[in-house]
């Protein structure tokens, strides 16, 4: 959905590749979301099995698009060149915008809401400490993550 080069010159892959930054650390920051929220809504002895679905986010998209492209590539040539490919990239935007959607209207986890009532969770968040003490290892989590999220979607 980008201007092309010969529309905007450089600024075009430019774009595309801060576009991509930007999707791998959505990535990166929901997948353990998903793993936390699967896992504390399952139940009992079956958090593991539970929690292992969330790794089968990545695979399924990858399947998914395969067979959006393999579908509009069987449009003629020229209808697939002028527009036909940037069907699939309009139906992941709506599957993306449900996803927002759903997201907000997602409650605790049980686990969560039970440690809020017996007030067992901690008084300060310790996110300032994390941040001024282990700055390199943040930096170094993020950049492997990254590359990790880049090898998966590209």
């Amino acid at each position: 959905m980008l201007p092309t080069y010969a529309q905007i010159g450089a600024a075009a892959p430019v774009l595309l590749i801060l576009l991509r930054i930007v999707q791998g650390i959505a990535v990166g920051g929901e997948w353990g979301g998903a793993v936390l929220m699967a896992g504390e809504h399952a139940p009992k002895g079956r958090r593991n099995f539970f929690a292992s679905f969330a790794q089968l986010g990545s695979p399924a998209g990858l399947i998914l698009s395969l067979l959006a492209f393999s579908a509009v590539t069987r449009l003629p040539e020229e209808d697939l060149m002028s527009w036909g490919w940037r069907l699939p990239f309009l139906l992941g935007g709506v599957f993306g915008l449900f996803s927002v959607y759903l997201r907000r209207w997602l409650h605790e986890t049980p686990v969560f809401a039970e440690l809020q009532l017996r007030k067992a969770l901690a008084e300060e968040v310790p996110l300032r400490a994390v941040l001024r003490d282990h700055r390199g290892a943040i930096a170094i989590s993020m950049l492997l993550t990254w590359l990790l999220s880049a090898g998966i979607i590209v």
